[in-house]
């Protein structure tokens, strides 16, 4: 189990989906969670980040496990899931600033939210009574995905593997839509004047001068050809 939890840390990190310390997970084990401890790195993970813990009640080990224990267990009481993973998508918080959905642009992100992610906005982020809330209305579907504007998303599926899957993709459906909503944006184009302007330098009709561009003339340089118009 180990090194699923390494495995999935590592590329949780190399795929920008959270930075070195960022994020957690957890697998349902029994009655329990195994879940990766507060001071962890998940993207460089030992054997001793893994925390053994309650689903139903607390205990003495609750405070070396992820500070986001509460939403994990949550989660377990209320589904069939069996991993969690919460991450610091950055594409996807990006687009929760002007969003209200997140809506695939890409084939495979629409073949697993075909109906877009609805984004969770609390009032105060660090509110977790009120985030708890706010996921409670889907908790039980499987696979879980939970989009918090300014917290992160949580993922719960019946493996690591898939969860690792889903949250991964949601990051690259959200990377794509953003791109493409950055490239569709549309320039100021000049109002151009049906008149040619004689100060067109490529106005074919004016007529040519005698005199070199850039040679002073009346201690002045010709306007048209000076570096600061080129």
């Amino acid at each position: 189990m180990f090194e699923r939890f390494k495995k999935a840390g590592e590329i949780l990190f190399t795929s920008g989906c959270n930075d070195s310390h960022s994020g957690n997970m957890s697998v349902r084990d029994g009655d329990g969670i195994m879940i990766t401890s507060r001071l962890s790195m998940p993207s460089r993970l030992n054997k001793e980040d893994i925390i053994s813990v309650r689903i139903d009640a607390g205990g003495p080990e609750d405070d070396l496990a992820s500070r986001d224990l509460e939403f994990h267990r949550l989660i377990y009481k209320n589904s069939k899931n069996q991993a969690v993973i919460h991450s610091h998508l950055p594409n996807v918080l990006a687009l929760c600033v002007t969003e209200n959905k997140i809506l695939p642009q890409d084939t495979k992100g629409q073949c697993f939210f075909p109906q877009g992610v609805t984004i969770l906005k609390p009032r105060q982020i660090s509110d977790k009574d009120e985030i708890a809330r706010l996921m409670s209305s889907s908790l039980s579907s499987s696979p879980f995905v939970a989009v918090i504007k300014g917290y992160g998303v949580f993922v719960a599926a019946g493996s690591l593997e898939e969860a690792l899957e889903i949250i991964t993709c949601l990051e690259q459906s959200s990377k794509i839509w953003l791109a493409s909503k950055l490239v569709g944006v549309k320039q100021t184009q000049p109002t151009h004047s049906s008149q040619p302007s004689s100060n067109n330098r490529y106005d074919h009709n004016r007529k040519r001068s005698a005199i070199p561009p850039g040679i002073g003339v009346m201690g002045r340089r010709t306007g048209g050809y000076s570096r600061r118009g080129i």
